[in-house]
């Protein structure tokens, strides 16, 4: 008999929209959507390469399009390639800084080992689903 996993992709989920909520405080906070976030901490750079740098599993670049697009009407990134201006590196380093802060507070007491070794199996977990995903992409149930 299979001995049960300790934890599944529900309970990194669970954790990943834990954290989640925390960062899209902090952005509601800024006037900053995730994309935007994203888009401006991926630039300088050509639109379509910050879109594609800024872009994660499954991600929709086109949102990150709009987004840069939208940084560049608010002023908080300009030029070609884009980059962002000084209020928009003011503000990612605010945020960034927000972001530090918390995750400090996050993990707080927990071991560095054991902090070691999630970092090592999140990593694994995500190359797997990345194997996984375009193995099973169009297939059909």
């Amino acid at each position: 008999m299979t001995q049960p996993r300790p934890f599944n992709g529900q309970d990194i989920n669970v954790a990943a929209a834990a954290t989640r909520a925390i960062l899209d405080m902090l952005l509601a906070e800024a006037g900053l959507t995730f994309h935007q976030f994203v888009a401006l901490r991926a630039m300088p750079g050509e639109r379509a390469a910050v879109a594609e740098r800024a872009a994660g599993p499954g991600a929709d670049t086109a949102a990150l399009g709009r987004a840069i697009d939208e940084l560049a009407a608010a002023g908080l990134a300009h030029g070609t390639p884009i980059e962002p201006t000084t209020r928009g590196r003011e503000l990612l380093e605010r945020i960034t800084a927000a972001s530090v802060r918390t995750g400090d507070q996050l993990f707080d007491g927990i071991p560095i080992e054991d902090q070691v070794i999630v970092k090592r199996v999140l990593d694994l977990v995500t190359e797997r689903a990345k194997v996984l995903r375009s193995e099973l992409a169009g297939q059909a149930w």
